[in-house]
């Protein structure tokens, strides 16, 4: 994908890629076609100049799709952008991939963007690949986990939970709520049920769920070294 600085300020978006049609002998319909495919298709008359940083990103893509490639590389897609232009790119895609059958190579620094965008992901450290997943596996092998408490007094079920040594991390989320975390927390919730009972503590609901975010898989496989 071109820079947005490739592009021509005083032409439109239209301008700009018919030029790169003509030296690639790409037809006006593709490019058309590719415009839609963005959501440019309605700021035919707006120059490139005038454009937003999302809408400068989508027109690169646009450039990048209009010969109908197998696959397509882009460098921090979302960077720079606001809350709804994030949003956006992430909607187009994900449908140039789904609808299109389009292979979306990203490179990024941001993770947790990362993580709703993907499929699969490879984690580069100090120039090797390390890891290689789907997210699907990530979520599967998680190998964390946390468990949620709902109690009648949180702070003095942590007090009874700590004397009945649990290896897990207790934290208190409110005056109502604990929060279990471990490398895999097996504890028997009769155990810890009656040991509140026998407390005048009563456990209203406990529920468990994998918690092994990107981010954290990332931290966990490089040592917590800081992202370069």
């Amino acid at each position: 994908v071109l820079d947005s600085a490739s592009f021509y300020p005083n032409l439109t978006g239209p301008e700009n890629l018919s030029i790169f049609a003509r030296l690639r002998g790409i037809s006006l319909k593709q490019v058309e076609q590719a415009l839609q495919e963005v959501g440019l298709d309605r700021e035919n008359k707006k120059l490139f100049k005038q454009y937003s940083l999302g809408m400068k990103q989508r027109l690169a893509i646009a450039n990048a799709i209009m010969h109908q490639p197998k696959i397509l590389i882009l460098d921090e897609p979302t960077n720079g952008l606001d809350p709804i232009g994030i949003l956006e790119m992430r909607r187009y895609l994900k449908e140039l991939s789904t609808n299109h059958g389009i292979s979306i190579l990203i490179s990024s620094h941001i993770i947790s963007e990362l993580e709703k965008l993907v499929d699969r992901v490879g984690i580069l450290h100090d120039a090797h690949l390390i890891a290689e997943k789907t997210m699907q596996e990530l979520i599967d092998g998680a190998d964390k986990r946390k468990i949620h408490l709902i109690v009648s007094d949180a702070p003095q079920a942590k007090e009874v939970l700590c004397r009945i040594n649990l290896q897990e991390q207790i934290s208190i989320l409110s005056d109502i709520e604990l929060e279990l975390q471990g490398e895999s927390p097996t504890f028997d919730i009769a155990v810890v049920s009656n040991s509140l009972k026998d407390n005048r503590i009563v456990l209203k609901e406990y529920s468990y769920k994998n918690n092994e975010s990107l981010e954290d898989y990332f931290k966990r496989i490089t040592g917590g070294e800081g992202i370069a």
